[in-house]
């Protein structure tokens, strides 16, 4: 069950924040080809938008262990009756565990945004108009 879990959660974290990367992406294809033309290397422009989703992903780790930890003693108490009781129990070792598969599947997913603004047309991109 737990490695069911892991999967959903990595699933879910991995379209989260793939899906927020191409929504910035978007919005801001625009600057970061300004950034290419003015003599910027793609690794230079890919860090910007690798650099502020991995940020925006370490910022809410913790919001995410507070959030997991009530999620997870809400369903305890729900589940627990008079004839079964499910024991609580969440590690040191479970938000570690939890927060490297979080950080390595944000990884993935920009990465994947990544190989997407590697291949956009500058000129194209700086035509278009908002």
């Amino acid at each position: 069950m737990a490695l069911i879990y892991t999967v959903i959660g990595v699933l879910i974290a991995i379209g989260v924040i793939y899906n927020a990367a191409r929504i910035q992406l978007s919005e801001r294809i625009h600057e970061l080809a300004t950034l290419r033309v003015l003599g910027f290397r793609r690794a230079e422009v890919g860090f910007v938008l690798v650099g502020e989703m991995m940020l925006l992903t370490f910022i809410a780790l913790p919001l995410g262990w507070v959030l997991g930890y009530n999620f997870a003693q809400g369903m305890v108490a729900a589940i627990s009756t008079d004839v079964v009781q499910m024991p609580f129990a969440i590690s040191r070792r479970t938000f570690a565990l939890a927060s490297v598969v979080v950080v390595i599947a944000a990884l993935l997913a920009v990465l994947l945004v990544l190989r997407r603004l590697n291949r956009v047309d500058l000129v194209r991109a700086l035509k278009a108009r908002d």
